[in-house]
């Protein structure tokens, strides 16, 4: 089913007003944030559920100190990741994120570490990201977990069912029902990964 929901983050209690998922470490799959180009990242696996990011660099021929997105491109790229999902009957979560200042272009992922030397000559964009998290269906989650396995969950914002719930989880248990009940199989993911990194081309 398709539905969206809206949060308002500065009344939550988070220390910024970003969901948690924007702030997890990720990596370049493909592309770069230069003009006319787009690029995908895949959110570290620590994360309760492992998403690709999309971002846009700039229109070609567009300059400036902090130029906007090329959203055209960015869209486009975010529907051919969307309907490869759907053409896999694989569930899936999107969260729309707004820019939040400039984004410097990161370098391939190399063995974990490009993005620590992402070049600073390149120019800042200010561009949204597209979060697409694929994960298993919800009515796979165990009945005991105590939450959903929804938008907001895979976001980082937990809906505990009750104040029993609230008050007996933890990280760890969270973890736990994340990775066996809502993420995909390692070789799925590695199959998606392999098909998405050639989508921004």
């Amino acid at each position: 089913h398709f539905h969206f929901h809206g949060f308002y983050l500065n009344y939550c209690g988070l220390t910024k007003p970003r969901l948690p998922i924007e702030c997890v470490k990720r990596s370049v799959i493909a592309g770069n944030l230069k003009e006319g180009h787009v690029q995908i990242e895949i959110l570290s696996r620590s994360w309760y559920v492992p998403g690709f990011v999309v971002s846009a660099g700039p229109p070609v021929g567009v300059k400036g100190e902090q130029p906007k997105a090329d959203l055209t491109s960015l869209a486009n790229t975010t529907f051919r990741v969307i309907k490869e999902l759907q053409s896999r009957n694989i569930a899936h979560s999107v969260v729309l994120a707004p820019p939040v200042g400039e984004r410097r272009n990161r370098k391939e992922a190399n063995e974990g570490m490009a993005n620590e030397a992402a070049g600073q000559e390149e120019s800042p964009v200010l561009t949204p990201e597209v979060l697409i998290v694929p994960r298993k269906f919800e009515g796979d989650v165990r009945s005991t977990a105590g939450f959903n396995a929804a938008v907001m969950e895979v976001s980082g914002i937990i809906i505990a069912h009750n104040e029993e719930t609230y008050d007996s989880l933890n990280e760890d248990e969270i973890q736990e029902i994340f990775q066996q009940d809502v993420a995909l199989p390692d070789p799925l993911l590695e199959e998606l990964i392999c098909k998405v990194a050639w989508m921004p081309a």
